[in-house]
């Protein structure tokens, strides 16, 4: 596994959110190109704090597909055009339910194109600590309550009936998790839309996978989505991403002290069943994991 860390500052609180954004959108461009899978191949945070103007990325690339791309995301340069920092704003309105509103154009692009060319500080390149400083707005640059914007909240559902075998109910969660995953980083980057809840219940024999989004209303593309899910699904079918699941499955260690395993108490309190390394291994089985990704249905 490869963690990349990597933070730099902007000269507004604002202004480092659309920046973060932008960077982030080029991140999953990026790993959408390389047909990687979120929990599978890589997890990835972007942040911002809070009356700073501090940005981070926080990467964890688990296969060796993805730690290939390490040299590129360690100097990850973000779109910056008219189209890229519109999406960034949207993305920011369907998050916080606040229009980014903007005076002058021409300043917030010139600004982020600096920011764009500053280089990104590595947490291993730093010999000496990084002092984070409270910042002012620009004049410019405001969020607004009025008029409300308008936001849809859009769900997606993956059903897939199981057998009472709780090793292939846990298996199915994954599965069905890494999807939900993978299409809500790419709607994000494509459409718009923020992925702010997955969970999922078990009704009877079938376990219903649930993700939740918001996007401006303008921005909704439910077919767009829908193709999107199919793709994804399609993808994870083929023999070369089939034998990278094998390989992930086979890697889960929970003493090994590493945070790329399935969560414990996520399969507690949604399966009520607790999964160890050895029935992970012995799930490693690509036909085992073609024949569930087979019978996943989005409802």
């Amino acid at each position: 596994m490869q963690r990349i860390f990597l933070c730099k500052q902007a000269t507004s609180p604002i202004e480092a959110h659309i920046y973060e954004h932008l960077a982030m959108n080029t991140f999953k461009q990026m790993t959408q190109r390389a047909g990687l899978l979120r929990q599978v191949d890589y997890f990835a945070l972007g942040s911002h704090y809070i009356d700073t103007g501090l940005i981070t990325i926080d990467i964890d690339l688990y296969t060796d597909e993805a730690v290939s791309l390490t040299d590129k995301l360690r100097h990850i340069q973000a779109s910056t055009n008219d189209e890229a920092l519109l999406l960034a704003m949207n993305q920011i309105t369907a998050e916080k339910k606040q229009t980014v509103a903007c005076d002058d154009m021409n300043a917030l692009r010139q600004n982020i194109i600096a920011l764009n060319d500053a280089a990104w500080q590595t947490i291993e390149g730093l010999d000496q600590p990084l002092i984070v400083k409270q910042l002012a707005e620009h004049e410019f640059l405001h969020e607004i309550n009025e008029p409300i914007p308008l936001i849809s909240q859009p769900s997606s559902v993956l059903s897939i009936t199981v057998n009472d075998n709780p090793a292939l109910l846990a298996l199915s969660h994954y599965l069905a998790y890494t999807i939900h995953g993978t299409v809500a980083d790419i709607a994000n980057a494509r459409l718009g839309y923020y992925s702010f809840e997955e969970c999922a219940a078990k009704i009877s024999k079938t376990l219903h996978c649930v993700c939740n989004f918001a996007v401006v209303r303008n921005l909704e593309n439910e077919f767009e989505l829908q193709k999107i899910y199919g793709d994804v699904i399609k993808i994870m079918q083929t023999e070369t991403v089939l034998a990278r699941l094998y390989r992930r499955l086979k890697s889960f260690s929970y003493s090994s002290g590493r945070m790329d395993t399935p969560n414990i108490d996520t399969h507690i309190s949604e399966l009520g069943i607790i999964i160890g390394e050895q029935t992970w291994k012995e799930l490693a089985d690509t036909s085992i994991v073609a024949n569930l990704l087979s019978k996943i249905r989005l409802e």
